[in-house]
């Protein structure tokens, strides 16, 4: 009931009412790749994009599901356009605020997953509270990894298809304050993550982060983010008013999603829920169920499964 309130309320932000239909993000998970290897990006996401509401649910399925925020980058030929059009909304304020951490020495860059694996625990325990909820290593579950690595960055082996974290970093230290991740699947960008440490959050550290991955994805003559029609994050009903005015001030509007070539959810035929909590204490420690974690977490992670550590193929 409370996604069908929240609703409600948010929706008239964006324009929209509940008796409104609303645009329709048409996402193709695949496209030319006919790459077995993809097939985990590919079922990972169809299994994420299940929560949001769809034009081909019935009435009442509809009512109970979330409501996607969409960024349509149809509306956006270039970078210098959504960089107006968030101008706008915010009267300038959003463009201040990262000014303000370029001028203190904070800079973005694309980095390799799994790097500065360290400096990435210390942003999630940096602040109890989240606009997903209660954060577990703020909360003192997990284990603090004993270094930070910087992982070469490698090239995407397929364009359609892939993974990639961008971090925000300061001139001051070696260590990263921002954190993004991001996946392609066809025509669709999933945002899973983006967060800042709660000391850069009052110096526009979460502004700058988003206008630099914002440029790169806008810029049509980088190849691997050619083709890109949408950018997903999360859903309207997520997380308090803030995160709400957040996703309207950023362009990313409510929308009803329309998945095809999604390939068919399922579990590797060995995989061992109770290896995989051996292997993942994180999980364990979590409280979350093994079958559904690695539908939506460990499969893109490239997590061990099984008793020999064996990663998916």
């Amino acid at each position: 009931m409370r996604t069908i309130a929240t609703r409600y309320r948010r929706l008239p932000l964006f324009g929209y009412s509940l008796r409104d239909r609303l645009p329709i993000a048409d996402i193709r998970l695949r496209l030319a790749c006919a790459r077995p290897e993809c097939g985990a990006i590919v079922s990972a996401l169809a299994y994420n994009l299940r929560r949001y509401r769809s034009e081909d649910d019935g009435a009442f399925s509809r009512l109970f599901k979330a409501t996607a925020a969409v960024t349509d980058f149809d509306l956006f030929p270039d970078a210098e356009r959504y960089l107006r059009a968030v101008s706008r909304e915010t009267s300038g304020k959003y463009h201040r605020s990262a000014n303000k951490a370029r001028r203190a020495g904070y800079f973005v860059a694309e980095i390799q997953p799994g790097s500065y694996a360290q400096s990435l625990y210390d942003i999630k325990a940096s602040k109890l509270r989240r606009s997903h909820g209660i954060v577990s290593e703020a909360a003192g579950i997990g284990r603090r990894p004993e270094d930070d690595i910087k992982w070469p960055l490698r090239a995407p082996q397929c364009a359609e298809h892939w993974r990639t974290d961008w971090g925000l970093f300061s001139k001051s230290d070696a260590r990263m304050w921002g954190f993004a991740s991001l996946l392609r699947a066809g025509n669709l960008a999933y945002l899973d993550h983006m967060l800042c440490h709660a000391d850069v959050l009052t110096k526009g550290g979460m502004k700058l982060l988003h206008f630099e991955m914002m440029k790169q994805l806008l810029d049509r003559s980088i190849p691997k983010f050619e083709g890109i029609g949408y950018l997903v994050h999360g859903a309207i009903e997520d997380g308090e008013q803030g995160a709400a005015d957040w996703r309207r001030y950023v362009q990313q509007r409510p929308h009803a999603i329309k998945v095809s070539m999604a390939e068919v959810l399922a579990l590797p035929p060995d995989f061992d829920p109770q290896s995989y909590l051996d292997l993942n204490p994180d999980v364990r420690a979590a409280g979350c169920d093994p079958k559904k974690h690695y539908l939506k977490h460990g499969m893109l992670e490239g997590r061990a499964y099984k008793g020999g550590g064996v990663p998916p193929s």
